[in-house]
């Protein structure tokens, strides 16, 4: 827990909407949409890395055919705490995940999400947090993220706990959201 890591997509000036992803292609999980239940449930904690490897490897290949930032197990129907993040060329997975710090600052960012097809928002965040979290080498490191990496992150520890990007908005900005994809 004394490694603190930042990344390079941490100091990225680039937002959700530039990094739009592509559902054209049939990605080797299925990404549940919303409003499955799976999205809503709290995962369970993952034992030990060897329980995930190859959700972990599936999950990363999902998410480079999609195109996507980040992706969390709840998202391809596994009920675990695991998520992948892309930074640059490389693919990146984190278990159990918890913020340890959130900075007083926030930024306000058009968020998207892979199980909310075609659906993008603006939605404030901690411009800063401070996660410990198990990596995909079994080694539990402290990480730092400012900006859109810190947005990245929060948006996928949130779904691990039943948490979803449309749940920050308003009442009416939400039901008028939840009608236009059910209605889909």
């Amino acid at each position: 827990m004394e490694k603190t890591k930042n990344r390079g997509f941490l100091e990225s000036k680039a937002t959700f909407e530039s990094l739009r992803p592509c559902f054209l292609v049939m990605s080797k999980l299925q990404i549940k949409t919303y409003p499955d239940n799976v999205l809503r449930k709290k995962a369970d904690e993952v034992d030990g890395v060897e329980e995930v490897e190859d959700l972990i490897k599936e999950m990363k290949e999902t998410l480079r055919e999609v195109e996507g930032v980040g992706l969390a197990a709840p998202q391809v129907g596994v009920s675990k705490q695991v998520f992948v993040v892309k930074d640059g060329h490389d693919y990146f997975a984190f278990m159990n995940p918890e913020i340890v710090e959130r900075g007083e600052e926030t930024i306000t960012t058009k968020e998207g999400c892979l199980s909310f097809p075609d659906f993008w928002t603006d939605v404030e965040r901690s411009k800063r947090v401070k996660i410990e979290a198990l990596t995909e080498n079994g080694e539990r490191m402290l990480l730092e993220a400012e900006g859109i990496g810190a947005v990245v992150f929060q948006h996928e520890i949130d779904h691990l706990f039943g948490k979803l990007f449309i749940d920050e908005l308003g009442f009416l900005k939400r039901a008028k959201m939840k009608l236009s994809l059910l209605l889909k």
